[in-house]
């Protein structure tokens, strides 16, 4: 996804968490250097997190992450969206 598609789909989601109020809390910002290479986990992982994550980061942070998942997940229009 490149830098456009990224920032806009990031600000679709910083749109739907206000109108929705939702608030997601991101701890151990001290602990990542951005630097350097690094894996996040997400526990449960569901299609919500391979949005919801990268833009959280990237709203925190001014990182652009990536999340990797089987494409088998990806169908329909999600799927659509993200190829």
């Amino acid at each position: 996804m490149g830098g456009l598609m990224f920032h806009s789909t990031h600000q679709v989601l910083k749109y739907l968490r206000k109108m929705i109020e939702s608030q997601v809390t991101l701890e151990g910002e001290e602990n990542i250097d951005p630097l350097s290479p690094m894996l996040f986990c997400a526990n449960h992982f569901t299609r919500f997190e391979t949005f919801i994550m990268p833009s959280v980061f990237y709203q925190k942070l001014d990182m652009e992450v990536r999340s990797l998942a089987d494409r088998s997940l990806f169908t329909g229009a999600l799927g659509d969206f993200l190829s």
